[in-house]
């Protein structure tokens, strides 16, 4: 496993399509890769499923739009990170290890997702943008960057711990 391997294979698909605006255009993405995303009622708990022979990619139409974009990314990081031959499963919570990301090709497709989704490069110069008179409350900036990316808060604040802008205790 490698979250630098992850990081550096998104940046690489970031780069291919061309991608300068946001939020990221994730099924405009998967398209352009060959893949058919498909919104389908999927089995309880499960998120998404990962067809590489068919070029397929189901997403869980009852999941929020915020889940969908993720999971697209996700299910895209299984592939361009060679984790399966056949079709992949991918379930939400369905264990303590695998809903916190314990697993090692797990942590490598929500690496990939979150660097192809909210790029480290563009949250810095977001970031860098405030000064320290207009430095607004860390609950704004986070719903702000929620916003600009079109993820879960919950994305955006596990994307700033892991870039080291905010530790897990600092506001939660």
């Amino acid at each position: 496993m490698s979250i630098k391997r992850a990081i550096l294979k998104a940046k690489t698909i970031l780069n291919q399509n061309k991608i300068v605006s946001f939020p990221v255009d994730i099924e405009k993405i998967a398209t352009n890769e060959g893949f058919n995303v498909t919104k389908t009622s999927l089995p309880d708990k499960v998120s998404g499923i990962l067809e590489p022979a068919e070029n397929k990619i189901y997403i869980n139409k009852n999941d929020n739009e915020k889940r969908q974009r993720f999971t697209i990314a996700h299910e895209l990081g299984h592939y361009f990170l060679n984790h399966c031959d056949g079709i992949h499963v991918d379930k939400t919570f369905r264990d303590t290890k695998s809903s916190e990301g314990l697993y090692a090709i797990e942590i490598e497709a929500n690496n990939f997702a979150a660097e192809l989704l909210m790029p480290k490069n563009e949250i810095n110069s977001i970031l860098e943008s405030y000064t320290e008179d207009n430095v607004p409350d860390v609950e704004l900036i986070i719903n702000e960057l929620s916003k600009h990316f079109n993820v879960s808060e919950e994305a955006i604040k596990n994307k700033l711990k892991n870039l080291g802008y905010i530790t897990e205790f600092e506001h939660f």
